[in-house]
């Protein structure tokens, strides 16, 4: 039987309605951040480039939120979090005397973790944000790097162990303040970085290996220790090193990492051990964690500090390849191993990402 064409051509201006209104409601995906510094001056861009601009200067620390549209950024007596989408920014903690060391947001975007060195010791704090009229909270000693669990009920560290000559990996409970040891470094080794995954299921940190035999006495050692990178699984407490000697055999220290989204790879900073910053020799590379999956990312002898894209298909990391006077951002991606620098980033001061979300 036909149909009358009225009706068909109501169907279709209806259909056509439909459509036009999904469509509108539809909001375009937002472009990923990156924020970097080079020495003390705090730059947010997209992955193109063409959206950079100058944050802050005088800046100590700095990480973007969660959903990428807030910085918590600290200088030498403020931590501020400044809104990408408005401009406006807020006064989140301060203090008179001491050093800040780092800072993190908590993955449930309510809490700024901040390290600061005064005094009596280096402590850890906690401020609420949006900010609240009580100050921040006072969670006790703390070393080295900080890292929330994915529920941020947990902040791991690196700890001297009280009572003992021992580093190890120590959690403070969030709510409590309580604290546990997971993992004992033996033979006086030293653990200088640790993260979670992002399911939180393992941790990589660095750990030092024994010193070598002592320099001539007519020698200065002023290297420190060669680290190793290695994987603990949080729930068995079983323990892997990540080795790379199959694609590098002379680069032996981990200089620095990051985990995947998926927590199946590693973006990995390999290199000398040197007595300056960054040493004669570094290079990034790609491992993934059950190490079938292994290559060097980085095209030249300089090479540090990778972060992964949101979706886990690129990094982003300090080049010095072509002028070592000059380095500069460059995005590399995975599948092609293709490099793309990053444009306006080439600096003296060495521009460093902090964070790509």
């Amino acid at each position: 039987m036909k149909r009358p064409w009225k009706l068909v051509l109501l169907r279709a201006m209806a259909i056509a309605v439909a459509l036009s209104s999904a469509a509108q409601g539809r909001q375009p995906p937002k472009a990923a951040r990156i924020l970097y510094t080079t020495f003390d001056a705090l730059y947010v861009t997209d992955a193109s480039g063409a959206q950079g601009r100058l944050l802050a200067k005088g800046v100590r620390a700095a990480a973007l939120s969660p959903d990428g549209d807030l910085v918590a950024y600290a200088d030498e007596k403020t931590i501020r979090i400044l809104s990408l989408v408005t401009g406006q920014s807020v006064t989140l903690a301060s203090w008179q005397a001491g050093r800040i060391e780092g800072l993190a947001w908590s993955p449930t975007q309510t809490t700024v973790a901040y390290q600061l060195a005064q005094a009596d010791g280096a402590k850890l704090f906690l401020a609420a944000y949006p900010p609240r009229t009580e100050p921040p909270r006072n969670l006790g000693p703390w070393y080295e790097t900080m890292s929330f669990s994915p529920n941020g009920k947990l902040l791991l560290h690196p700890a001297n162990l009280a009572g003992t000559t021992n580093h190890g990996l120590e959690v403070v409970h969030v709510d409590t303040g309580k604290r546990d040891v997971l993992f004992v470094a033996a033979d006086l080794r030293a653990i200088f970085e640790a993260e979670y995954s992002p399911d939180g299921s393992r941790i990589a940190f660095t750990l030092s290996q024994p010193p070598p035999p002592p320099p001539p006495d007519d020698e200065t050692d002023c290297s420190g220790p060669e680290l190793h990178l290695w994987v603990l699984t949080v729930d068995s407490r079983s323990l892997v090193e990540i080795d790379l000697r199959r694609v590098q055999q002379a680069w032996t220290n981990v200089k620095d990492f990051a985990w995947s989204p998926d927590g199946k790879f590693l973006a990995v900073g390999i290199g000398t051990v040197d007595c300056d910053y960054p040493g004669t020799a570094n290079g990034v590379f790609i491992t993934s964690v059950d190490q079938t999956v292994q290559f060097k990312l980085s095209r030249g002898q300089q090479s540090l500090g990778a972060l992964f894209a949101p979706d886990g298909k690129q990094v982003v990391f300090t080049e010095y390849a072509d002028d070592a006077y000059h380095p500069q951002l460059v995005i590399g991606e995975l599948a092609t191993r293709k490099l793309t620098p990053l444009p306006n980033t080439r600096s003296k001061e060495v521009p460093t990402a902090l964070d790509w979300k």
